[in-house]
């Protein structure tokens, strides 16, 4: 049964579920929904996520959304190595996957918020006096990332191969460039982030 995902692909917290619903070959199709105009608050969406939020996953009668949560459960759907088994492992990914809800996504979330989501929605010129407080901390959160790629000899950030927290916290990153992250300062962080965007999952993600 083909499952489904509300929410446009542009969005970073559609496109990392996306990922791993391609990855594994998954039967998800997107479902389309306009922010612009607002129909993730209308009735209609609200009987699907009470919240007013994207994205959703509904898989027959079931509905789950939070994309975190969405991944775990399409990984688990294909057991293997994008979430192995071993509790430690799962645990790790986890760790990951929560550092990056807390505290990097909320970072570079308000960098692209300045610099692009503000002028998607004709909200005017971004601050740039919020953006530099919050590049101090996205320079806090990469040199722990970039730390973590150093001392893992696979340079994933997980283990010796890409599971959900490499696609959770890529899913970040995903407009670094168009929001103008400083990048170059983490040269281990940039040669993963094109090793996750070397899968095919992130072109399939891209075309919905």
């Amino acid at each position: 049964m083909t499952m489904q995902l509300y929410g446009p692909v542009f969005s970073n917290n559609v496109f990392r579920p996306l990922l791993v619903a391609r990855h594994l070959g998954l039967p998800v199709e997107v479902k389309a929904v306009d922010l612009m105009q607002g129909e993730h608050k209308g009735e209609a969406f609200r009987a699907i996520n009470p919240h007013g939020r994207i994205p959703v996953l509904v898989d027959g009668d079931y509905r789950l959304w939070e994309s975190s949560a969405i991944m775990i459960y399409l990984a688990e759907q294909v057991p293997g190595p994008l979430y192995p088994d071993d509790k430690r492992a799962r645990a790790t990914i986890a760790s990951w996957m929560f550092w990056n809800r807390s505290h990097l996504f909320r970072a570079v979330g308000t960098v692209q918020f300045e610099r692009m989501v503000k002028g998607m929605f004709g909200r005017g010129p971004a601050d740039e006096a919020i953006v530099a407080t919050a590049l101090e901390s996205f320079h806090g959160e990469m040199a722990v990332m970039e730390d973590r790629l150093k001392h893992n000899a696979s340079h994933w950030l997980v283990g010796h191969g890409v599971t959900i927290a490499d696609y959770d916290v890529a899913g970040a990153l995903m407009y670094a460039d168009e929001i103008e992250l400083p990048m170059a300062h983490y040269p281990l962080s940039v040669a993963w982030l094109a090793s996750v965007k070397a899968q095919p999952a992130w072109a399939e993600a891209l075309k919905g």
